[in-house]
């Protein structure tokens, strides 16, 4: 009876703890788990965040002290389309938005854990508040779904101690990797769809116009600028397809993309 104790007390351990490795103090120096719960993606995405608005020689970070007018402007959108029984992780996450300065990247990216982060060479291409809360219901699909965790842990599925080593609040080495990795990463045509019909169905409650990822495709089709959002998240014509298809009489009349006001927080980009 006692080897049989003893059996599933150490299957207990494998399955919640792949490794584990513990120092002279009887604290653990590395660990590695299987499946990462939503406050250690919490935790993760608090320590991404962290490191992104502190480096600003590869991540140039718009500071919210001095830019809290344009940060309260873009939370609010943020919190508008999480603070709903869409987002089961509503409260489990600390959802908020990183702007980081930079002109030439237009592009945006999330992080476990609810921490979106966007670059102001997106926020200055795109022309109307639809089309910036098409990308933020887009990112936030990613993080709600799971799938930035899922695609994270594949990228580092050779390295097993280092996501489970962020959770022990030490320095790591490679968050600067890591932090690439997420603004890099790209995910399947089906993923994108996916994140697409969420974004739609996310925004169509609050009367937006819900092609706003759409017209942001058919500028960037006229546009000699490079567009990285848009490269990291392909469409084709089947995507641009399924958007008109699934938006369907989203918006209102009045003024469904919100252009104007749009503009007013955008000319206050540094």
């Amino acid at each position: 009876m006692k080897k049989i104790i003893y059996g599933l007390w150490v299957l207990f351990i494998a399955l919640n703890f792949s490794a584990c490795d513990r120092g002279g103090d009887d604290d653990p120096i590395h660990i590695f788990k299987d499946k990462y719960t939503l406050e250690d993606q919490s935790v993760i995405g608090v320590e991404v965040q962290k490191y992104i608005e502190n480096t600003p020689a590869l991540f140039p970070s718009l500071d919210r002290s001095t830019n809290v007018e344009l940060y309260n402007y873009f939370n609010t959108l943020v919190t508008t389309l999480t603070n709903t029984t869409a987002i089961e992780s509503r409260d489990a996450f600390d959802w908020e938005l990183t702007i980081l300065k930079d002109d030439q990247t237009r592009s945006a990216f999330s992080a476990p854990g609810g921490k979106i982060f966007i670059y102001t060479g997106l926020l200055k291409f795109i022309s109307g508040e639809n089309e910036l809360m098409s990308i933020l219901a887009h990112e936030i699909s990613y993080v709600e779904s799971g799938k930035v965790m899922k695609n994270l842990q594949a990228q580092y599925s050779e390295d097993d101690f280092f996501l489970g080593d962020i959770l022990l609040g030490k320095q790591v080495e490679g968050m600067d990797q890591l932090c690439m990795t997420l603004k890099n990463m790209t995910y399947q045509k089906q993923e994108v769809i996916e994140a697409d019909n969420f974004s739609i169905d996310l925004m169509c409650p609050f009367q937006y116009n819900a092609l706003g990822i759409k017209t942001i495709i058919d500028h960037a089709a006229q546009s000699t600028a490079k567009v990285l959002w848009l490269e990291v998240r392909p469409g084709d014509a089947a995507r641009l397809a399924n958007i008109e298809s699934r938006a369907g009489d989203c918006g209102d009349e009045e003024d469904p993309t919100f252009a104007e006001r749009y503009e007013s927080f955008k000319e206050k980009l540094p």
